[in-house]
This record gives structure tokens, sequence and C-alpha cells, in this order.
């Protein structure tokens, strides 16, 4: 049953029956707030439709898309500034390097331990990344005391979405903090070994050091890899420790040299022509070489009593397995360097 209400007679009308079209006509018209016509106008003198307006509906403005890390358990501790901000592997990942204690690196049940959790917020202009410290929740034994020495530890921060450009916020002071360009990858390590820190030194734009997995402890970068029980072996070889670096190029010959090293070769990396050089007395070999405003440096840190030769060939086959994060792998095992003879140049087609 439809009822109209006339302006004319001041009584309500019911209509059982009338033409449907019309009747559809007019309840169409009478939701649209729009007033009927047509011939159906002279049928009904006095009909008043009147407009009905709904309160605005507009949703409020969303709030700011948030990220966070692996929850690491403890008790909150505050926040802590961090410093060497710089891509990480995948296009919504940064990492970030913090002033820790003593207790990195350990268990929660370790009364000295400590832990921290990234968060990052999206804003239209800025991605705000604040880092939160954890204590352990285990009461420390009375007169001990935790050693708080300066040990800097990687945080890595999932983002909501990709920069874009935009800069970079330290959620505990406030300011921008410059952001460098992702780090190499390397689709090849000796067997057993892993990526154990990323120091900033020197003035390198970022730092990767490799190294066989420690007895008994994690990674300090990433506690996801694999431990080996304290009766495992000790997977040394030719060196027990690689470092990759980009420079700015003005260093590129100058940066972690020492006194008394020799140019001994030159070798093809990523397409370029790499310098090869010798440290007898420090046992280290150095590759350096410029890809474009790029400089890079591997350094290998030879065993005791091993030979350079050997420190050499696992250099130049770690050097020649590195990509940048935007180059797509290569299309074979990732256990071999994709490319032996160091001649084929990245395709960075997929790179910013």
């Amino acid at each position: 049953m439809s009822i109209i209400y006339s302006a004319r007679s001041r009584l309500v009308w019911p209509l059982v029956m009338w033409r449907r079209s019309l009747a559809e006509g007019a309840v169409d018209a009478w939701l649209a707030g729009q007033r009927v016509v047509g011939s159906s106008q002279s049928c009904l003198p006095g009909v008043v439709l009147a407009r009905v307006v709904l309160p605005d509906a507009t949703p409020p403005p969303a709030a700011a898309p948030v990220a966070t890390g692996p929850a690491v358990g403890g008790l909150p501790e505050g926040v802590v500034p961090w410093s060497g901000g710089r891509e990480g592997d995948g296009p919504q990942e940064l990492s970030v390097t913090v002033l820790a204690g003593g207790g990195m690196g350990g268990r929660p049940s370790d009364p000295c331990w400590e832990g921290y959790q990234s968060e990052a917020r999206s804003e239209p202009d800025r991605v705000v990344v604040t880092v939160h410290r954890f204590r352990s929740r285990v009461p420390l034994a009375k007169d001990h005391a935790c050693a708080r020495i300066g040990r800097t530890w990687n945080v890595v921060v999932p983002l909501p979405d990709e920069l874009g450009g935009r800069p970079v916020v330290d959620g505990a002071t406030g300011q921008p903090k410059p952001v460098a360009e992702g780090p190499l990858i390397s689709d090849w390590l000796p067997f057993g070994w892993v990526q154990q820190t990323e120091p900033g030194s020197r003035g390198a734009l970022w730092q990767r050091e490799y190294e066989p997995v420690p007895v008994g402890r994690p990674s300090p970068s990433d506690a996801r890899v694999p431990r080996i029980a304290k009766d495992g072996p000790l997977l040394l070889g030719p060196a027990n420790h690689v470092t990759v670096a980009a420079v700015p190029p003005a260093l590129l010959e100058t940066w972690d040299r020492r006194p008394g090293t020799r140019a001994v070769a030159s070798v093809l990396v990523r397409g370029m022509r790499a310098a090869v050089d010798w440290s007898e007395a420090d046992r280290l070999v150095t590759l350096r070489w410029r890809e474009g405003d790029r400089a890079y440096v591997v350094v290998g840190h030879g065993s005791d009593g091993a030979d350079l030769r050997d420190v050499q060939a696992l250099v130049v086959s770690l050097a020649r397995s590195l990509r940048r994060p935007c180059e797509p792998p290569p299309p074979i095992e990732t256990w071999a360097p994709h490319d032996p003879s160091g001649t084929a140049r990245p395709d960075q087609s997929r790179c910013r």
C-alpha cells in the first residue's frame, strides 16, 4: 500500500490500485527526490513530493598504513634512534642499524637479553621508521649487571608500501635520515657461510660481512639462519671472512688499502675490469671496480697459513655472484657462481 499526503485536503489517501507504470514511476521519482512530471500530475492535484536530505556519510580518513617487524617478546623499553638506513633485498624492505648492548643475539631467557622490533608508518609525504627495544622478562640476579657496551645491530624494516621517493624519518628523533641504495646480493657463498653483519665504517655507503656460521650462535643480522651445534665442524677455508662494500668513487683506490699492498692482476667482474691487490702481511686479497657512479670493494681475509691464490679464487667467485636486488637472479643453481668468466654485464632492465 502506498500513502500520499495531500496538501489540499490534509488527508491521507490510501491508494490500493493504480496503474503499475504510474506507481513505479512515482515511487522512483520520490526516492530520487524529483517532482513527478507527465500526464499523471493532472490526476493528482495538490500532491507534494518532499526531497529527503540524508546526512553526509563520507567516511573518516583512513589511518596511515603500518608494518611491523617480527615480534621479539620481552618487556618494552622505549624506542632507540637508528642510523645507516639502506634499501633491503626486496622492494618493500629497509635495513637500519642501532647501537646495542652486550645482550644482543642471545635468548630471551638470558637476563641481559635485548631485542629490537621495527615499525614503519606510511604517510603521504614521508615514511616514519621507529625501532622499539625490549628487555628480558627474567630478573637479574642480585649484585649482577649487564654490559652496556656499544655494538652495532641491524634491524630489518618491512614497509607497508614502496618509498616512492618519500623521505624516511627516524621515529625516535623526528629527523629525516638518508637511505642508501640497496646492497648487492650474493647468489653464491662457500658451503656453511652466511651473511653475519652489515657494519658501516670508514666512509662506506654500505658494507656486508660474510663468514662461516659461528658455533652455537645465530647471525646478528638474521636470526633465521641455522645454528651449528657446539660439537659441529668449524667450516674454515682459505678465508675466514669476506667484506663486500660500496664506496664513493673517490675512495675506490684508497678504501681499506693497507701499507705494502701491491697489484697482482685484473679480472672481469659483472662485466667490468676489477683490480686485484694482495697484502701478504695482513693476508688480504682485495678486488676494486667501478660501475658508472658506483664503486665496489671486495676484501678476503685469509686464514692463518692460507695460500693467497686460494683466497683470491674464493673472493673472485663471490664477487662474480653479486647482483643488485632489482636485477633478475641467474637462471641456474644458486650454489655456483652464475658467471665463471665474469664477462656478462648484469641485466638491469628492472632496476629503477
